[in-house]
């Protein structure tokens, strides 16, 4: 056994199998690698936007106290949506801390689009569902066999919604 394993064929396949781990290793250790900093900076600008939300709800209501008049379809549109998520319990069930800094990166700050985006989130599927059930019961041509294939694109555009 040690003789086999001592020979010089085996010998340079398995210092080559060990220099390819070893380079492999190489070129993915800095992807193993976790960034403290990068997580508390994430965090620290999470925080200052739950601030600045909060600074503008401030701001929202003394404008609202004071008499002026801030849109009133957006005023009702955005308490619909909220109650939807909240009574839903949505925001839990779908919305983690990246998803609120993927909103902001992309340009979204405050409540009203993480709220806007978790009943978009919850709604398409139902609504992708609804309509392909419909059209294919109602509106387009079937044959009696069609049940399966009714069910598949029913299925196909609920995960397409989702």
């Amino acid at each position: 056994m040690i003789e086999k394993l001592t020979s010089p064929e085996n010998m340079a396949v398995i210092s080559v199998t060990f220099s390819v781990f070893m380079l492999i290793l190489s070129m993915a250790w800095p992807y193993f690698r976790n960034d403290p900093l990068e997580g508390r900076m994430k965090s620290v600008a999470l925080e200052r936007e739950k601030l600045r939300a909060q600074e503008r709800a401030k701001q929202a209501n003394a404008q609202q106290k004071k008499g002026e008049r801030i849109g009133a379809k957006k005023a009702e549109a955005s308490s619909l949506i909220k109650n939807i998520v909240e009574k839903l319990n949505l925001r839990t069930a779908l919305a983690d801390e990246n998803t609120e800094a993927m909103l902001v990166h992309a340009g979204y700050r405050g409540s009203k689009p993480l709220f806007v985006f978790l009943a978009l989130r919850f709604m398409l599927p139902i609504g992708f569902l609804a309509i392909t059930a419909l059209y294919c019961l109602f509106i387009a041509e079937r044959t009696p066999d069609d049940t399966m294939t009714i069910a598949i694109k029913c299925l196909v555009a609920g995960a397409i919604g989702f």
